[in-house]
């Protein structure tokens, strides 16, 4: 047999070996890390980098948006602007367009109106002539009844049937008057 110390040895000898070994890994490994290390803040670096382009691109996008929708309103507006003035034009191209038959019809009314005013101007006046008449023959008719009746009739009768006086013994007037000419209107 081997003496254990040669074994010891031997066994010493082996296990230095692996532990350069395992040495050389570890710096091999520790150089691996590092260079994983300085990928990894480098990707960070560039994964932020991109999140502030794709936020500045999302905040652009939003903008855009907003501005179309003003435009849209804005569109809107100034069409129904444009189509309450056109429905205003073609209004005035109706009232230009039915002119002719417009005025024809105006004249019909200015002569009616005229026709009205005249009849009932006669009418009024034939009236005014038809109560003066009354009023006149009423009159002479309570003359002529006070003339005969008056001096006989005790007082309190007479009082009565004038109701106070000379002035109650006249019949009412009636007046008949037209009121509201219209401006005066061309046949």
């Amino acid at each position: 047999g081997i003496p254990w110390g040669g074994v010891s040895l031997e066994y010493m000898g082996v296990l230095q070996g692996k532990y350069k070994q395992g040495k050389d890994n570890v710096g091999v490994l520790a150089e691996g890390d590092k260079d994983l290390g300085d990928r990894l803040g480098h990707c960070v670096a560039r994964k932020e980098q991109m999140t502030k382009i794709v936020v500045s691109r999302l905040q652009r996008v939003a903008d855009l948006q907003g501005q179309l929708q003003r435009l849209k309103k804005r569109w809107d507006a100034l069409q129904e602007v444009a189509r309450q003035e056109m429905t205003r034009q073609f209004g005035e191209v109706g009232v230009i367009v039915n002119l002719p038959d417009t005025y024809k019809e105006w004249c019909g009314e200015v002569a009616r109106r005229n026709s009205y005013w005249k009849a009932t101007v006669a009418q009024a006046e034939a009236a005014s002539a038809a109560m003066q008449r009354q009023l006149e023959e009423e009159q002479e008719r309570r003359l002529a009844f006070l003339s005969q009746w008056e001096a006989l009739m005790p007082e309190q009768l007479l009082r009565l049937l004038c109701d106070g006086g000379a002035a109650a013994a006249r019949p009412p007037r009636v007046e008949v008057n037209v009121s509201g000419r219209p401006k005066v209107l061309p046949a």
